[in-house]
């Protein structure tokens, strides 16, 4: 009999160690909040489900929005092959500049340029780097594959036009 009382005991001793007098168990324990998870958020402007829309400029004119092709969104995916590219006529060794709507901060960037009609396969990069997208626009005709890589890990996209002089 006396060992079965045993746990018993010791579950009374320990529960009313816990307590002092006039305050409850919960109110002596600190609140433990549990740790917060690493998980991507979108940046500031984000569109939702995907990213942004792509807008290309050159020499000032009206802007291009490019076709969306392969991307990471936070969560979510796509994945496409090298596209035609949305039409644009443009002059040659101008001033060219994307940008995002809604605007959404940028890690890097590179531009790569396929021959009209061509594919990933033998295209060839013409620009790369940080911050703001901006270029010369290429003496020769062809698709260009704008690759943005979002800052914050919010993922990457690409985007493709179809140049042509004009």
């Amino acid at each position: 009999m006396t060992i079965r009382l045993l746990p018993l005991a010791v579950l009374l001793l320990i529960s009313a160690g816990c307590t002092a007098a006039g305050v409850s168990p919960s109110a002596a324990a600190p609140a433990v909040s549990p740790a917060p998870t690493a998980s991507p958020t979108a940046p500031v402007g984000t569109p939702g489900a995907q990213p942004p829309d792509a807008l290309l400029t050159v020499d000032g004119g009206p802007p291009s929005i490019g076709q969306l092709g392969t991307y990471t969104w936070l969560s979510a995916g796509s994945d496409a092959p090298w596209l035609p590219g949305t039409p644009i006529k443009v002059t040659p060794g101008g001033a060219a500049s994307v940008s995002l709507d809604p605007p959404v901060p940028i890690a890097a960037w590179s531009i790569k340029q396929a021959k009209p009609g061509g594919t990933d396969i033998g295209a060839r990069e013409i620009a790369a780097g940080t911050g703001p997208i901006a270029f010369t626009v290429p003496a020769q005709a062809g698709t260009i594959a704008v690759q943005v890589r979002f800052a914050a890990g919010a993922g990457d996209a690409n985007y493709f036009w179809a140049l042509s002089p004009g």
